[in-house]
């Protein structure tokens, strides 16, 4: 990537240092000026109001003569901000679709990569379109980050936002007690749990849609960092209360497979009928009104009585990793977020 091409990513302060000459100028800096307007990028986007963030740094050349004490003619955030109104007013940022266009073939013949995927009525980003985007995520997100860093660094305090995907036999028990204490000492972190189905889990983390996800086993991407934070053993249980249906066993959905690979691992084949929940809390609920029986993780049945192990089956393990893209800059939110879980974790999960 070309000095040039950095440069149309960064922050306009960076491009006005980059682009400086001997006798640098002063500079007035507004900064995440947020308004609403139609910019019209797409035709089904005409008419609709669009939040617009603007960075703005403005240069001011010397006067050539002394200059009266007109507070007219001061340069003030009010002044910029007021020349923005008046451009919205003008309807003067009005983006064309072929405009568009021009701006990402001038960025592909720049970068020698396709970013989009171009079919009659759907457009779709490429692998290095889907780099670029989650560069540009990464690069706002480390920015908000950085600057509530460091306006909470003095105090020790953690602020930012971070976001954690998983499956809920791991995100509920384990990673929301462990990060409970954080969050109640640091107002100013925003924490999201995100509970979807393992196979949904490493795109998540390829699209920008999650800052770490959890897994059974090791993601083989080159640019992703992973942690063991432990294994699950998955156990037979049935009701210790009620006559359980012992032919039925509880899964999730027809494609869940726990079950079916718990029996492989136990070398058996047998015939039995399935029933469905719609989470695995569920499914150990209903193994406690004798539903039927299931396979669930063991540390999900402390203090349980209702609950019992079938000793006949042999427990199956199933490893925990925790992955993140690796970046050259982590904010202090996410290195506590990494510690803390690495740490916790393995005698959660026990």
């Amino acid at each position: 990537m070309t000095t040039d091409t950095k440069l149309a990513f960064a922050h306009p302060e960076e491009r006005a240092e980059a682009s400086a000459g001997a006798d640098p100028r002063d500079r007035i800096s507004l900064r995440d000026h947020v308004v609403e307007a139609d910019i019209g990028a797409f035709q089904k986007e005409r008419g609709q109001k669009q939040r617009l963030r603007f960075n703005i740094v403005v240069e001011v050349r010397p006067a050539p003569a002394p200059l009266d004490d007109d507070v007219d003619r001061i340069l003030s955030y009010d002044r910029i901000t007021e020349a923005i109104a008046d451009e919205l007013a003008a309807e003067r940022l009005n983006l064309t679709q072929s405009a568009l266009s021009q701006r990402i073939r001038k960025l592909e013949e720049e970068l020698g990569a396709a970013l989009l995927v171009r079919a009659p009525g759907a457009v779709r980003l490429t692998d290095t379109g889907s780099r670029i985007l989650r560069f540009c995520e990464a690069k706002e997100s480390l920015e908000a980050e950085i600057l509530a860093d460091l306006s909470t660094s003095r105090t020790g305090d953690l602020a930012g936002a971070i976001r954690v995907a998983g499956h809920l036999s791991v995100l509920r028990p384990v990673v929301l007690p462990a990060l409970a204490a954080l969050l109640r000492d640091h107002p100013k972190v925003h924490c999201e749990l995100i509970n979807s189905e393992l196979k949904n889990l490493p795109g998540m983390l390829k699209r920008g849609e999650a800052d770490l996800v959890i897994l059974d086993s090791e993601l083989p991407w080159a640019a992703v960092e992973k942690y063991h934070l432990g294994t699950e053993s998955y156990v037979a249980i049935e009701s210790a209360v009620y006559a359980t249906r012992a032919h039925v066993w509880l899964d999730i959905n027809p494609d869940d497979q726990v079950t079916e690979k718990f029996f492989q691992f136990q070398g058996l084949s047998p015939q039995y009928r399935r029933s469905y929940m719609s989470d695995v809390y569920g499914i150990i609920d209903g193994v406690a009104l004798g539903m039927g029986r299931a396979v669930v993780p063991r540390h999900m049945l402390v203090g349980r009585q209702d609950i019992r192990e079938l000793p006949e089956y042999r427990p199956q393990p199933s490893g925990v990793w925790l992955h993140h893209y690796a970046l050259p800059y982590y904010s202090r939110l996410q290195q506590a977020v990494v510690e803390l879980l690495t740490r916790t974790c393995p005698g959660a999960l026990g």
